[in-house]
């Protein structure tokens, strides 16, 4: 993968990354259930790895973001589909709506982060296919 791409996704992962886990640490504010707290440390893990990787990103690191937004979607559609205690008409009308907000741009921003890392991971896949070509050919010549 040509490395300006992939480090550009990465600092583009590393803001998506840290600013779900802002989203995440104002959901945990509005309604500290177990639910947030387990979607608050998934953020947490994703925005250290993406800390750790944003120089030199590799494929692990990406596998690994793709697998935490994954679990992130699980997390977020088993808690917050069907009957689910935070949502609109649970609490006070302020607290459902500002809890509503938030938890909707983290499923924004996750989208987003699935984007990167899916992305990443074919230029990867692309670069690697080149790469074994470009070798191929240098040993039948």
């Amino acid at each position: 993968m040509q490395s300006r791409a992939n480090a550009l996704l990465a600092r583009v992962g590393l803001l998506l990354a840290i600013t779900c886990t802002a989203l995440h640490v104002v959901i945990l504010l509005q309604a500290p259930d177990l639910g947030s707290w387990s979607m608050l440390a998934i953020a947490v893990a994703c925005s250290l790895c993406m800390w750790h990787g944003r120089r030199a990103p590799d494929t692990d690191m990406w596998v690994w973001m793709c697998l935490g937004t994954l679990a992130m979607f699980v997390l977020h559609f088993s808690l917050h589909g069907g009957a689910h205690t935070h949502g609109p008409g649970a609490g006070s009308p302020a607290l459902a709506a500002a809890h509503s907000w938030a938890s909707q741009l983290a499923l924004a921003v996750v989208c987003a982060e699935l984007t990167v890392s899916v992305t990443a991971l074919t230029l990867a896949g692309i670069g690697q296919r080149l790469a074994r070509r470009r070798m191929i050919q240098r040993e039948s010549a």
